[in-house]
């Protein structure tokens, strides 16, 4: 693909002023955007790996992938997909010494081709100058790498990258180190805590916050029905899983909605109670198994559900789900383009062949194969929807469907002149009806207003979970009122509050007022989590209290990779230690330290 190569791609070098040898730079990572594209090649060189590996007589084999980082997707020209996590392989500065340098190898002074896929936005990353005005070069961009380049490269891609440099007098080590606390919390009661899912179905979750189970139809996946949604990860935990035998979900023996149904009510209990979205027959899942676990259920939205048999007969008559099944069954003994046609054709589209086949010719595996797996399923308009526990329960209830106007989507025509389409919406307005439900029509949409109509539907979605009336937690309901919220710390001096809350912890400054000069409040984040350092005069002045900074009514708790290290670095930095690390049950290890106005600072680990 490239005549001769050279190294890797890079900025630089970049002059940070003042910066001497031995001197530690943080590099905080503050956002990181992968461009449209990018490749992977293995037995490209002959290296020890590729010799261990039997791959480097090559020939080399490539894979070229399209990203879209709006939705943080990636596919590859064979039609497999997954998800990105974007970061810079290369962060460092030259040897002091004359010459050219290999970008390749890590060094222990200094940085360099360090290929740490945990590097991601919201990193600081701490290397020590190895030359006068640091020098320091970025690049090699990843869309997402393993534990390592075990073939020999990640999926390459041109980066965008935002990136703040600064000189510390107090790293965490005099070597090369990282603060990546992985979320903070306060600890204010006890909480039930998260289990592990015992199933063998494939999910893959995005962001904290109240957890969402997002359910896909028939001829899709996870992902590819929900990738626009995983923008909403900014407020909640979103868990996207794929329905057996589609995407990377093993098959099972009986395929369909008699073993979803479980599989849902099954997840919706190990996770204790979360809000629910299910798509065509998914969506059909989804109401029987709210159905089964009410308790378990937050909200309830499904969009244009496979349903039959709840609206008047007269509108929508009993002889077209039995014509359609009948077609379903029929085409699974055909293969799997036959199948949709003979599917298509039973919804009242005359030249079902040539729609399929337009479609079909751009297709990827991925989609063939969720095809042959829609092929094996049963089909869910016979499923049986308990109506009455749905209109009984307290959750929200919403369904979602498309206008299908035909000046938007002229090639429906056909479904509406045969009366198809009518029968369906008769179906879905009866059953938001039935269940004491809200319907709501996507007017540029068709079957899938998740994707036609990402932005309307995902504010429907965000309010619909923030107005949900009851949530339950520990076996008590509770009002919902609050969208969002910060811990607000009153200091002494909040300069010195800064340098151990920004500087020792790793917290990035987001505000401060006044803009100019000592600021009497800054706010910083991590991860999501913002905590706010307010001056002890500022309390006088606006609320007329006086602050006691450091009494004990409530402990500040974050989470780290390794909390000796960290308490023995933070106690380095002069920071006073309370409790030394020590176990504390369920494989947790905490150490207590005080922040300088005396609040508690928890640190925590797992124990390995």
């Amino acid at each position: 693909m490239y005549p001769a190569y050279r190294g890797h791609c890079l900025t630089g070098p970049i002059m940070v002023s003042g910066a001497q040898p031995g001197d530690i730079l943080a590099l905080r990572l503050v956002s990181l955007r992968p461009d449209s594209w990018g490749w992977t090649v293995v037995a490209a060189l002959d290296t020890p790996v590729t010799r261990r590996l039997g791959l480097a007589e090559g020939p080399p084999s490539w894979l070229l992938w399209d990203l879209d980082p709006d939705t943080a997707k990636a596919t590859c020209d064979t039609g497999f997909s997954r998800s990105v996590a974007p970061f810079l392989g290369v962060m460092g500065m030259p040897p002091d010494e004359p010459g050219e340098h290999l970008t390749i190898p890590l060094r222990t002074a200094g940085g360099g081709n360090i290929d740490c896929k945990e590097l991601v936005a919201g990193s600081t990353l701490y290397l020590p100058a190895t030359v006068p005005g640091a020098l320091l070069y970025l690049g090699d961009g990843h869309a997402a790498q393993g534990d390592g380049e075990v073939g020999g490269t990640a999926i390459e891609c041109p980066m965008t990258t935002e990136a703040v440099v600064s000189l510390v007098a107090d790293p965490p080590l005099r070597s090369i180190s990282v603060s990546h606390f992985r979320h903070v919390r306060i600890v204010l009661r006890r909480t039930r805590p998260q289990n592990w899912f015992v199933t063998d179905l494939y999910t893959e979750s995005y962001g904290t916050g109240d957890p969402v189970l997002l359910i896909h139809g028939s001829g899709s996946w996870g992902v590819d029905t929900f990738g626009a949604q995983r923008t909403l990860a900014d407020e909640f935990r979103l868990i996207i899983m794929d329905r057996r035998g589609y995407g990377q979900s093993p098959p099972a023996e009986s395929m369909g909605w008699q073993t979803d149904k479980d599989d849902v009510a099954h997840l919706l209990t190990e996770l204790g109670s979360a809000h629910v979205v299910g798509h065509s027959t998914g969506g059909t899942v989804a109401l029987i198994a709210a159905a089964m676990v009410p308790h378990a259920v937050r909200s309830l939205v499904v969009v244009e559900p496979t349903v039959w048999g709840i609206a008047d007969p007269a509108v929508s008559p009993p002889e077209r789900p039995a014509a359609y099944q009948e077609a379903w069954t029929r085409g699974q003994r055909l293969s799997a383009k036959e199948f949709m046609i003979v599917t298509t054709e039973a919804a009242g589209v005359k030249d079902a062949a040539a729609m399929i086949s337009q479609s079909w010719a751009s297709a990827t595996e991925a989609d063939w194969a969720a095809a042959e797996a829609m092929r094996r399923e049963s089909w869910a308009g016979s499923a049986p929807i308990d109506v009455a526990a749905l209109a009984a329960a307290g959750f929200a209830k919403v369904v979602v469907v498309g206008a299908w106007d035909l000046d938007l989507h002229p090639d429906l025509a056909d479904m509406w002149a045969s009366g198809w389409r009518q029968a369906v919406a008769a179906e879905h307005c009866s059953l938001a009806q039935a269940v004491s439900g809200r319907l709501v029509t996507m007017s540029r949409s068709a079957h899938g207003p998740m994707i036609e109509e990402a932005d309307t539907f995902n504010a429907l979605l965000r309010d619909t979970w923030r107005a949900a009336s009851w949530a339950l937690s520990g076996g008590v309901y509770f009002l919902t009122m609050f969208v969002s919220g910060l811990v607000n710390l009153y200091t002494r001096d909040i300069e010195i509050g800064l340098h151990f809350y920004r500087d020792l912890l790793g917290l990035a400054e987001t505000f401060r007022t006044p803009a100019e000069g000592t600021p009497e409040h800054v706010e910083l984040e991590l991860n999501g989590f913002t905590v706010g350092l307010g001056t002890v005069e500022a309390a006088r002045r606006v609320h007329d209290i006086e602050a006691a900074p450091g009494s004990p009514a409530m402990v500040l708790v974050v989470w780290t990779d390794d909390v000796d290290r960290a308490c023995e670095s933070l106690a380095a930095a002069g920071v006073p230690v309370l409790q030394p690390p020590h176990n504390t049950g369920n494989n947790n290890r905490n150490a207590l330290l005080r922040d300088p106005d005396g609040n508690l600072v928890e640190i925590v680990s797992k124990v390995s």
